[in-house]
């Protein structure tokens, strides 16, 4: 899974949900994938959770090592 992924490389990224929100994923620390879950625990920098059904994840926004935005 490339949320999976993403979270192991440790780089910031976002995911863009089918309502058009977007959410922030600072790193590792930020996030939380459960195994066997069908949902990802997002922690931001307030230490505000916001549990996301992976049903409502449509995309991932990945930053290349330049730190330039690129979808995946």
């Amino acid at each position: 899974m490339r949320l999976h992924s993403a979270l192991v490389r440790g780089v910031p990224f976002g995911l863009r949900t089918r309502d058009g929100r977007d959410f922030s994923v600072g790193g590792p620390d930020s996030a939380l994938l459960p195994e066997g879950e069908d949902y990802v625990l997002l922690f931001d920098h307030a230490g505000h959770l916001t549990v996301l059904p992976l049903t409502a994840v449509t995309g991932l926004i990945e930053q290349d090592p330049d730190l330039h935005p690129m979808t995946v």
